[in-house]
């Protein structure tokens, strides 16, 4: 059996430390992602619903995922660890049509893993047939969005993000989500019009 390196003990030792952190940490920045979930259910219903779309059950605000993304609470163990902790927030919005209705998903919230530690905001389409968020749609999108932002395209998705450093604040947080709403939300809901 293998003993223990010295970064084991210097982590369990500092165990409790590195838990308080988390335990603070998580819903303060909870907090300051709350209100952009109310804006942008807001904003779907008032521009969205008249046109025919509901936002679906399948909503997510301020979830905490930790070591993996397993969500059947019954689960007594985790399959594998998984170096990541997500704040997660979703709103699906989908026609309200039973023969092959559009879906979208606004997803948003913190995401740290082996790749990538950062503060995000994006807009995917989960229909059946992708109709709305083509690749020409999104990387139009791309290219209305101020230079000094991550961006990108990923799987019928537009993404607006920093990456989380000694100079995240509140004020680029918010900035961030304003971005996201002006140059990505916006423009998809003025196309969901047409």
């Amino acid at each position: 059996m293998e003993n223990l390196s010295p970064l084991n003990v210097k982590c369990f030792a500092n165990m409790q430390m590195i838990l308080d952190s988390l335990s603070v940490s998580m819903p303060k920045l909870g907090s300051l992602m709350d209100p952009f979930y109310d804006k942008f259910e807001e904003l779907l219903k008032k521009e969205c619903f008249p046109i025919g779309y509901v936002i679906s059950d399948n909503w997510e605000r301020g979830t905490i995922y930790a070591l993996g993304h397993n969500t059947d609470y019954k689960e007594r163990y985790l399959e594998e660890i998984i170096p990541e902790i997500q704040l997660l927030y979703t709103i699906p919005i989908e026609q309200n049509k039973k023969r092959n209705p559009l879906k979208f998903e606004i997803e948003f919230g913190y995401l740290c893993d082996e790749e990538q530690n950062t503060i995000y905001f994006q807009l995917f389409e989960v229909s059946e047939e992708i109709g709305i968020i083509t690749e020409s749609f999104a990387s139009d999108l791309i290219l209305s969005i101020p230079k000094d932002w991550q961006t990108g395209i990923n799987e019928n998705s537009v993404y607006v993000e920093f990456t989380v450093n000694e100079n995240m604040s509140k004020e680029k947080i918010n900035e961030c989500a304003d971005i996201f709403n002006r140059h990505v939300l916006l423009p998809f809901i003025y196309k969901l019009k047409q």
